[in-house]
């Protein structure tokens, strides 16, 4: 009795608790959100035509944050921000820094790389020209690595296809060939039908 008593209870706080998690989670998106070091990027992907085009226009939304994988200490913001355009979704790339946590965010870097399919696009945000020397090792790599990997998976698609295409005139001929078997064996039938009945009509004939 005393356990029925106390359930609803302790199921009202575990659903309380839940709530407050996820109240807190999103106060803390928002204020990351907020910050320079995801609004800077947002502004500089506002400006840039080419990233523009490639996530389908605007309006632009910043989706979740993934905090788990992201560097963010007083000096130094580094992470990925998933951002939606009207018909594709592309991660900007960027890393901020300061001196101190009276000064100001200064965008070192913003690329945005966008998928679709078999294709992806790496689009400087900031600065507006840009090279892979310009970033750090790590993200120059891992950047380096999609694209090598978009070129494989490229490649085992022609592949693929020039198999599929090829393959086409073997299957034809095979499926020709064993129709002309078909059709043969059909007359041969039809001979032998022919001659059966040819000897009953003699038999026939001579009873």
């Amino acid at each position: 009795m005393a356990t029925n008593r106390y359930l609803p209870l302790a199921l009202g706080v575990a659903v309380v608790g839940t709530v407050g998690v996820n109240i807190g989670h999103r106060v803390l998106q928002s204020t990351h959100k907020g910050r320079p070091y995801c609004t800077l990027p947002m502004e500089a992907l506002d400006s840039n035509h080419r990233g523009t085009q490639l996530l389908g226009g605007k309006p632009f939304k910043m989706k979740h944050i993934n905090l788990g994988e992201a560097i963010l200490n007083t000096k130094m913001a580094k992470l990925s921000i998933p951002v939606k355009g009207n018909t594709r979704v592309g991660f900007i790339h960027t890393m901020s820094t300061r001196s101190g946590v009276d000064d100001e965010w200064l965008m070192k870097y913003a690329v945005m790389t966008v998928k679709h399919g078999n294709h992806k696009w790496n689009v400087w945000l900031h600065p507006v020209v840009g090279g892979d020397e310009l970033l750090p090792e790590d993200v120059a790599l891992k950047l380096r690595e999609n694209q090598q990997t978009t070129e494989e998976n490229q490649q085992k698609a022609e592949v693929q296809q020039t198999k599929t295409i090829d393959k086409k005139p073997i299957e034809n001929q095979a499926k020709t060939e064993l129709s002309d078997k078909k059709l043969k064996s059909h007359h041969q039938n039809e001979q032998v039908e022919s001659s059966l009945i040819d000897l009953k009509q003699k038999l026939v004939e001579k009873s």
